[in-house]
């Protein structure tokens, strides 16, 4: 009986985030496998934008992000390498294929435009998760118009480029709601997940505490 308590169920998860934040590719997959935990199936997933480093420029895209990292914060590159260990061991207890110290710097505003348009034909969730792997896995510039053209026929959308796309100010629009909105409820940081806009979770949380929070959203369904 619990197994079809929770397959007849749906649930509404809205989750802000950025391309580049490790943490949100690590929690994202968290949240995968504690659905399929409490097998929980029936979920539609709402990204939302929300950049960490909006003033990275042009002459900061395609180097290496352990210097970049360096420079802002302050610290040495050695200590940018250990907490990068850090993360990628995080990454790989996740199940995932992470490499983070070769990885580049880049603006992340294009593939936030992307996402906005891909979200309206119900394919958000699937060019997240690509250009998560681009990005940690294949150390891509998503700043490369190939690369963002390459990422939107990975999965499916093949009618429209992206250079199409970035020329239409309704997905800046969109992107715009998705900030100040995030302003209003004070996110200062990513990812965030909200559940069935009730209860919320910030960061890369473990899967029991994914598993907690959906059976908890489920019996307040009741």
């Amino acid at each position: 009986m619990e197994g079809l308590f929770f397959y007849f169920r749906q649930m509404e998860i809205h989750i802000w985030s950025d391309v580049a934040c490790p943490f949100c590719y690590i929690g994202r997959a968290h949240l995968m496998k504690a659905l399929q935990e409490t097998g929980l199936e029936h979920v539609n997933f709402t990204w939302h934008s929300f950049q960490l480093d909006p003033l990275i420029n042009r002459e900061d895209e395609g180097r290496g992000i352990a210097e970049h990292l360096s420079e802002k914060k302050g610290m040495s590159l050695s200590q940018v390498q250990q907490m990068m260990d850090n993360v990628s061991e995080m990454a790989s207890d996740a199940g995932l294929k992470m490499q983070l110290a070769t990885s580049k710097v880049f603006n992340t505003l294009s593939c936030h435009l992307l996402l906005q348009y891909a979200k309206s034909l119900g394919k958000g969730d699937a060019l997240k998760q690509v250009f998560f792997e681009r990005h940690f896995l294949l150390n891509q510039n998503l700043a490369d118009m190939a690369f963002l053209d390459q990422a939107l026929m990975q999965v499916g959308i093949l009618d429209v480029s992206a250079a199409d796309i970035l020329s239409d100010s309704q997905w800046m629009s969109k992107m715009e709601d998705d900030l100040y909105t995030a302003q209003q409820f004070n996110i200062r940081g990513v990812p965030l997940f909200v559940f069935d806009s009730k209860y919320a979770l910030s960061g890369a949380q473990p899967v029991d505490v994914f598993v907690k929070v959906l059976k908890q959203t489920l019996a307040d369904q009741q």
